[in-house]
């Protein structure tokens, strides 16, 4: 399944089941940001992003905006293997490909 603990460069991404067809997700790049996802078909939509508001590092800011803008347009988590894949974004797709961490 899609539950556990991925990380990519400079991200790390919790995902909780919440329910049949729910999950909480965690991602924290700085700052974290969390949100409920939920499954409709072959579809995932995330619910308003919360999170903290501390000022990232430079070199951390342009991926937490990524981040933040992949969680408000999410369509869709897969397993790949053995990476989580992220994908969403409304005029553009974005996607991070996460390796399972312990």
């Amino acid at each position: 399944g899609i539950e556990g603990t991925w990380a990519a460069q400079d991200l790390k991404v919790t995902v909780k089941a919440d329910g049949e067809k729910k999950w909480r997700l965690s991602c924290k790049v700085a700052n974290t940001m969390n949100c409920s996802v939920t499954q409709a078909g072959d579809s995932f939509t995330a619910g308003p992003v919360m999170g903290t508001r501390m000022m990232p590092d430079p070199s951390l800011e342009e991926r937490e905006k990524e981040v933040k803008a992949l969680l408000g347009g999410l369509t869709n988590i897969c397993v790949e293997g053995s990476q989580l894949k992220l994908t969403g974004g409304s005029s553009s797709v974005l996607s991070f490909v996460l390796s399972f961490s312990l």
